[in-house]
């Protein structure tokens, strides 16, 4: 089974805005994704992210889909190249051609 849930980091315990649903002392594996633009989450020099989180059914070493396939091959200049990408696309400027 797999669930998006949100929640509040405190140190190092997660207090989430739901019930999970489990039993307690369950055992289960957890990937944290900061949510970008929520109140609380600017930090003063550091940016949120602008590109959206890989989806819920999403895991590293998924063999379902590309990103899970390469997850172990991913690197700092994977996000860079594509923060570039997001931004040339942001900023392009187009224009009609005539005819």
């Amino acid at each position: 089974m797999i669930k998006t849930l949100q929640g509040i980091i405190h140190g190092d315990t997660i207090k989430l805005a739901v019930d999970p649903g489990l039993p307690e002392g369950e055992v289960v594996e957890i990937y944290v994704r900061v949510i970008s633009g929520h109140p609380g989450n600017e930090r003063e020099g550091m940016p949120s992210p602008r590109l959206p989180g890989p989806p819920a059914q999403w895991f590293p070493g998924s063999q379902e889909t590309a990103g899970g396939m390469l997850s172990a091959t991913w690197s700092d200049d994977d996000d860079r190249i594509l923060e570039q990408i997001s931004r040339d696309r942001r900023d392009s400027v187009f224009r009609e051609v005539e005819e």
